[in-house]
Formats: C-alpha cells, sequence, structure tokens
C-alpha cells in the first residue's frame, strides 16, 4: 500500500509535466532492462522487496520503457542472455554483489561496457575505487578535502543524482528515535548545509562519480563537516536514499525516472538506432 499511494499521487502530480514526464520519442518504445542479484541461497545485501520491483515496473512503464526485471541469480551466462533477449536501450543495474563478494559487482558493469551497453550508475574504475576507502582517503586528501580524524555528534548524508548538472537531494541525518536507528530529515544550519553541499559537490568530480552517488559526513560539536564515507554502488531502496528521494519533487517514481534518464541522455541517436550485441 506504501507504494501505491506514492505512485498515485506521482502520477497526478506529474500529469501535465514535460520535464520528466513525456514519453522517450522512438519508433518503438526503448527497453529498460533492470538487473538484480538475489540468489535464494546467498546474501542479499540490496533493501530490494518485490513491492519495490513492481514500483520500478511500473514507473518505467509509466515513463515510456518497455520494461523488465531479471534476477541473474550469481549466473554470469543470464547476463548475456538477458541482453541478447531484451537488446535494452538502458540498463538500470542494481547488482550490487557477485557470489556474495561486493567486489565482483563492478565486473557486471565491466561487461555492460565490453557489450556496449549504457548502464545507470559510476564506471567499473570508479566503482572499484568507492569500495577502497584507503584508497579514497588518499584520493579526497590529496584535493584537500577534509576526512574524518574522530567520531563527531552528528552523521549527515548526501544522495546526488546527475551528471552534467548534479542535483543534491534533501540532507538526511542518522538518527535514534525510541530506540530505533533511523534517517531524518536534517535540520541543520544553513551554514553547515552550505558547507556539505560544498564538498559533496568536490567529492563528486574528484572521483569520477556518475548518475548517482551517496556521501556521508559527520559533524563536529564546533560546526566541522568532515567526510566519511563514499558509495557509488547506491541501495536506492535503502533507508538513507529512500529518505532522501522522499523529499526531492517527485518522490521516489520521479527519482527512478531522473535516474532512466540519465543513463538513456548518454546514446546518441546513432546508438539508439543500433547498438551492438554481445
Amino acid at each position: 500500500m506504501r507504494h501505491s499511494y506514492v505512485l498515485v499521487q506521482f502520477l497526478l502530480a506529474m500529469e501535465n509535466s514535460e520535464s520528466e514526464s513525456s514519453a522517450v520519442p522512438s519508433r518503438k518504445p526503448p527497453v529498460a532492462l533492470v538487473l538484480i542479484n538475489r540468489p535464494e541461497d546467498g546474501p542479499r545485501i540490496l533493501s530490494l522487496e518485490p513491492e519495490d520491483l513492481r514500483l520500478l515496473k511500473q514507473v518505467l512503464n509509466w515513463a515510456g520503457y518497455q520494461s523488465f526485471i531479471v534476477d541473474i541469480d550469481d549466473d554470469v551466462d543470464r547476463i548475456n542472455d538477458a541482453v541478447v533477449l531484451y537488446k535494452p536501450t538502458v540498463i538500470i543495474n542494481l547488482v550490487e554483489q557477485m557470489f556474495g563478494d561486493v567486489w565482483q559487482a563492478p565486473a557486471v558493469a565491466a561487461m555492460l561496457d565490453l557489450f556496449g551497453y549504457v548502464y545507470t550508475g559510476s564506471e567499473p574504475s570508479v566503482l572499484l575505487d568507492c569500495l577502497d576507502w584507503a584508497k579514497v582517503q588518499v584520493l579526497l586528501e590529496h584535493a584537500g578535502l577534509p576526512l574524518c580524524n574522530g567520531r563527531g555528534t552528528r552523521r549527515l548524508h548526501a544522495c546526488l543524482l546527475g551528471n552534467d548538472e548534479v542535483e543534491l537531494l534533501p540532507i538526511g541525518e542518522s538518527v535514534v528515535l525510541e530506540g530505533q536507528p533511523v534517517i531524518a530529515q536534517d535540520t541543520t544550519t544553513s551554514i553547515v548545509s552550505a558547507r556539505i553541499e560544498h564538498l559533496a559537490w568536490q567529492v563528486w568530480d574528484v572521483l569520477g562519480l556518475r548518475d548517482i552517488a551517496q556521501i556521508d559526513f559527520d559533524v563536529s560539536l564546533a560546526g566541522r563537516v568532515s567526510i566519511t564515507g563514499v558509495t557509488a554502488a547506491v541501495d536506492i531502496f535503502g533507508t538513507v536514499f529512500r529518505t532522501a528521494a522522499a523529499g526531492r519533487e517527485g518522490g521516489m517514481p520521479g527519482t527512478i525516472v531522473r535516474l532512466s534518464r540519465l543513463c538513456h541522455e548518454r546514446l546518441s541517436a546513432e546508438e539508439l538506432v543500433a547498438h551492438p550485441l554481445p
């Protein structure tokens, strides 16, 4: 029921919008292939529930795509089979691990690069970099960005969406309510928010992030902002990103549409007509 209400509200709000509601122009509906990895006997890191997948498919179909969701189930051959069968225009890559190992997930993006398809998220090398926090720290420190050297009083999260123009979604804060950790909309001062926004954009540029990212910050009692983590393979249905998307115009449905558009925009007119197959 949660997503049904959100979807109805989104469709009503976006009905007359041209920016994110118009169908993608094409003689044939463009194809959006969603790749997930949910092995029955393996670990499940991504916060995907059946209702999330239904929402994803409904929104992509409404946005003008013919959408398909494929669970590769730790089987590399299924990636090849999926792109051959569906010939996707764009791929929503939600594969966050292979064989229980998050370090293998960038290999999926590398395969899609070899096949010649566009997919959501950063390039394989960036995905690998962001898994290595020690390396990220070296890169950010070299760029003169502040890193956390101790636990601050508050933990804030900045989610970004975009490419040429990067959008900062509403900042969230990790808090504890009634003994349970939750993500709340940030109510910090404008100075701290502006500092987080500025640093988030700098991190995006330094690391070469693409489409989507999550950057975590600590804020000291004195108001010093420092970087504590960078996630390139964002769990879009996780608590942090879901909360940020809910505060964005169009909510989670509008954010899904925007993410697919960011991927679609990387296609040239020629590639839309014929792109390479494996």
